[in-house]
């Protein structure tokens, strides 16, 4: 039996790489993604009321199998996790980090000024 959490099909459809492997009705091809955000949840449903199976930190890999209303569904490359995203979390491609925390948690800010506004807080 296989962990439908680490499953990257849904209904009919199936990601590419399980062709032969899963059946589905037809498979697709994913687009490589990132996050933007601090953090954004893996939902198991598109729904924000729906339960959080996982979280995505900034900058983390995520492939997107299809997209409906205002979520992605798809897999995240660090653990594997299957789920919905919010669309507005992510962006096409992956990206090279040009900043590195070294430190547990740190801010953003809006400007290069610690007074200035916080727009996130990264781990």
């Amino acid at each position: 039996m296989t962990d439908s959490r680490l499953l990257l099909a849904r209904g009919d459809l199936a990601a590419a790489q399980l062709e032969g492997l899963w059946p589905a009705a037809r498979y697709a091809a994913t687009t490589p993604m990132r996050v933007t955000s601090p953090t954004a949840a893996l939902k198991t449903a598109p729904d924000t009321r729906s339960e959080q199976a996982s979280q995505l930190l900034f900058g983390e890999s995520f492939d997107v199998l299809l997209e409906e209303h205002d979520y992605a569904f798809g897999q995240s490359e660090r653990d594997g996790y299957v789920g919905f995203v919010r669309k507005d979390a992510l962006a096409v491609g992956r990206g090279s980090p040009g900043h590195w925390v070294s430190s547990l948690r740190t801010f953003a800010f809006s400007e290069p000024s610690i007074k200035s506004t916080p727009v996130g807080l990264y781990s």
